[in-house]
């Protein structure tokens, strides 16, 4: 499962140049955030997961993988099951997703993200329209 979040801009720039500047800083900040932020869900998975260990392959098996588009605008965050952990999709998937962790970080991380992306936005430095 994948979280993203497409952000559109509105309103009519009159500089261009501090339109690049702008642009420049907020890939930056993006991609430094879904790098934070897919740790942060890793971690948080690991901690949270509602079965029980028994060998721990499952806990360690969780991991983040943050991707990029081309032009950096679009980050995705995938959180999974290693390739050694046969049994994810039935932990995720059977027993009524008893043993689901993927999509409930997901939903808990989901609402965090849009609040923090917009105050990303608001908060970069310098630049002045």
């Amino acid at each position: 499962m994948k979280l993203r979040v497409d952000i559109k801009f509105k309103g009519d720039p009159v500089d261009t140049l501090k339109l690049r500047v702008y642009s420049a800083k907020a890939q930056g900040a993006i991609s430094s955030y879904a790098s934070i932020t897919g740790r942060e869900m890793e971690q948080y998975a690991k901690r949270n997961h509602p079965w029980k260990n028994r060998t721990g392959n499952a806990e360690m098996g969780l991991h983040t993988t943050v991707t990029a588009s081309k032009q950096g605008w679009i980050q995705n965050i995938q959180l999974s099951h290693g390739p050694d952990v046969w049994y994810g999709y039935y932990l995720e998937n059977s027993m009524g997703k008893r043993f689901a962790i993927i999509e409930p970080t997901m939903m808990y991380f989901s609402g965090r993200v849009v609040n923090e992306l917009g105050s990303i936005f608001n908060n970069i430095n310098g630049v002045q329209f």
